[in-house]
């Protein structure tokens, strides 16, 4: 149970070194001073500078996970939970830095271990989009035949919206994204023909 102890403040500390300094200028050092501990008691419970910020970024990866399902199922209509799963993803992923680092900086990814977080987070992006139009459709707001197929743009142009709004040096406010996103669902789900 000590060990374990240890090893999260130890992920805790690094999290904030990580942050600040980012992957490639923080060091052992810097994360042992920040609990204050030798380098050596850190070698201890992690063989490397990797091995630390992989359990950075998976807990991230966990703790986003978490806030998302919370906000999600704190909503009721089908329509409103897709707004709730993606602004919630944009404001806590935008607090997480070491995981949206991880997600989007092309720098990392000679780390063995991000492309295997990236593949997850797709997926689980992907499970949780479609659970989310199921829930739409076995309450008859939504009509299609394959959730799977439904779910893969709306992920793609999640994905597009996110990208705007983090690499976008004038980035929009929080309301400008929620207008942008009631706009991008009117069309999922009313489409641009008239009927």
């Amino acid at each position: 149970m000590r060990k374990e102890n240890t090893s999260l403040d130890i992920v805790h500390a690094a999290k904030s070194v990580f942050a600040r300094f980012g992957f490639k200028k923080t060091s052992m050092d810097m994360i042992a001073r920040s609990i204050g501990k030798g380098k050596s008691s850190i070698y201890y419970y992690f063989k490397s500078k990797e091995d630390i910020f992989q359990a950075v970024v998976e807990q991230e990866a966990i703790e986003l996970k978490n806030e998302i399902y919370h906000a999600v199922n704190s909503v009721e209509l089908p329509r409103q939970k897709l707004k709730t799963y993606i602004l919630t993803r944009l404001k806590t992923l935008e607090k997480m830095d070491n995981l949206s680092n991880a997600l989007r900086g092309d720098y990392l990814s000679n780390l063995h271990f991000i492309n295997q977080v990236k593949a997850r987070y797709r997926a689980e992006e992907m499970e949780m989009v479609s659970e989310i139009l199921l829930y739409g459709q076995q309450r008859g707001k939504f009509e299609f035949e394959n959730v799977r197929e439904v779910a893969k743009p709306i992920v793609l142009a999640i994905s597009g919206l996110e990208m705007e709004y983090f690499i976008n040096p004038m980035k929009e406010d929080m309301n400008e994204m929620e207008r942008n996103l009631d706009l991008l669902l009117d069309v999922f789900f009313k489409g641009l023909s008239k009927s």
